[in-house]
Order: structure tokens, then sequence, then C-alpha cells
């Protein structure tokens, strides 16, 4: 999901879901997503949105190691696309349902626990409004 340009060529095989109104409906129907940023774009300010959607739906992510993608998966977190989006997804296809996927499927199950709106809304102080001394 997402745009296009993003994966920076055309996959075989691979649906692209660039609308907006359809990528929530869209999301639960993909076991594995990529989040893909280009050389050329800035990954120090990449945030691990598409990363925590597939998370919330038990799919695996292909993705940069960005920092948010490090912080979140880890360094051996198996699906980083570190060489071209189309030899990692190849490696994704080749270890489907094995221990390596598995082992993706266990990152990102931590992943939806730390990003979870139960989770986050737990990190937030509750302040009692202060008594009016007048």
């Amino acid at each position: 999901m997402g745009n296009a340009f993003n994966l920076g060529q055309r996959l075989p095989d691979v649906e692209i879901v660039a609308d907006p109104a359809a990528m929530i409906e869209a999301t639960p129907r993909f076991n594995c997503h990529i989040s893909h940023w280009t050389a050329y774009q800035d990954l120090r300010w990449k945030p691990a949105t598409k990363i925590s959607n597939a998370a919330a739906v038990g799919a695996v992510c292909l993705c940069s190691p960005s920092a948010s993608a490090l912080e979140l998966l880890g360094d051996e977190y198996p699906f980083y696309i570190r060489g071209s989006v189309s030899e990692a997804l190849y490696y994704a296809k080749r270890h489907f349902r094995d221990h390596v996927w598995y082992e993706a499927r266990e990152a990102m199950k931590r992943v939806r626990d730390k990003t979870s709106l139960s989770r986050i809304a737990s990190k937030y102080l509750v302040f009692e409004p202060e008594e009016a001394t007048a």
C-alpha cells in the first residue's frame, strides 16, 4: 500500500493500493506489506506508520532499515530491504511459513503490542484539575 513511486520499480504480481480511501479497507487482505524509501529520502525522519499498520493486522513488513524501523523491530529483523525490493520480496516468498517467517511475525506482534492504543494511552499522565481557589 502506498505510492508506486516509493518502490522505484513495478513488481510483477504485487498489487499496489495507492488510493487513500481504499488503503484502510485493503490493509487486512495482505499478509506481507512493503514500506520502502529510496536512497534519496532521509530515513532519519521516516515514521513507522506502515510497519504499525502491518503489525495491527498480523502481517509481516518488508521495510527499509530506517531509524524508526530499527527501534521497533531491532537489528535482527529478517525482512529489512537491504538490496532491491524484488530481492526482499523473493526472500520473503522463499521463507513463507518457515522459521524465518514466524520469527518476523513474532517481531511484528511485539510492534503491535508497543504501538497499540492501550499501550500508548497508558504512557500519558492523567492530570486532575486543580481546585479553583477564590
